[in-house]
């Protein structure tokens, strides 16, 4: 096949999408780590094998969220088009991340 497609680490948006990726996963960790401190129950030490496991399931949707983002950004600037449908689902995915973080802060969880 002599029409091969780039791969995503070719993409101009990817190092948007590793670096929200890293930084979802730190978060997460660290709010894990927050709460298992802040527990007062004996079995709470046992909490920290799974840390690892919420870093990287943190990781992914927020490097989804940090490619949509480089996708938006690199289109407003006008270095990178894309097509219509692609970049509807990505101005989706960009803003649907603050508004749903912003509505849990606000509802207080």
């Amino acid at each position: 096949m002599d029409d091969e497609r780039p791969k995503l680490s070719a993409r101009p948006e990817a190092p948007w999408g590793m670096w929200a990726g890293i930084a979802g996963g730190i978060a997460a960790a660290l709010l894990s780590v927050q709460g298992i401190l802040g527990s007062a129950g004996g079995g709470a030490a046992f909490s920290f094998i799974f840390v690892p496991f919420i870093a990287i399931a943190a990781m992914l949707p927020s490097a989804v969220w940090g490619l949509a983002v480089g996708c938006v950004w690199l289109s407003l600037r006008g270095t990178q088009r894309y097509a219509p449908a692609m970049l509807v689902a990505a101005w989706i995915f960009a803003l649907a991340g603050p508004v749903v973080l912003g509505w849990e802060l606000w509802g207080g969880r």
